[in-house]
């Protein structure tokens, strides 16, 4: 299966606005610009990664939910099979008893496995969102303690 294209991966958001023009116009005393445009670059980086993994955990669910989709019929085919094959109406019954469990039991289980890698998709996400945030409250607590020396 092919992946689809993101165009959000292919642009560089950072060239959208000068920033050194943009607070130089503003002259803002005591900042530093070239320390600003590197905490926006890294945002930038952390949203474009967390939209990509975000992007490819889509697409995997995607893929698998079809999965599911294909053998579901598959199984519904197997089961109308294997109904009309049986002798008397209770074989029936009994057939159609088991069946049911086996598909409520899977049907929990895929269900599971769906939810599983959907949260396991925004957890990592999130956690590129989340480190750089880290990293950013890092970084202004060393320009504030730099700038108080």
């Amino acid at each position: 299966m092919s992946k689809i294209p993101n165009p959000f991966l292919e642009t560089d958001f950072s060239k959208l606005f000068d920033m050194p023009k943009f607070v130089g116009d503003f002259k803002v005393p005591n900042v530093d610009v070239d320390a600003l445009m590197v905490a926006h670059r890294k945002n930038l980086e952390a949203l474009t990664s967390a939209n990509q993994a975000a992007f490819e955990g889509l697409q995997s669910l995607a893929r698998r939910q079809a999965e599911l989709v294909r053998q579901n019929f598959e199984d519904t085919a197997n089961l109308v099979n294997s109904l009309v094959s049986q002798q008397t109406p209770e074989e029936k019954v009994a057939k159609q008893a088991e069946v049911t469990k086996v598909s409520l039991e899977r049907s929990v289980a895929n269900l599971k496995e769906l939810t599983d890698l959907a949260a396991k998709t925004n957890y990592q996400a999130i956690e590129f969102i989340s480190n750089r945030i880290s990293e950013g409250l890092e970084e202004l607590r060393s320009l504030v303690k730099n700038r108080a020396s």
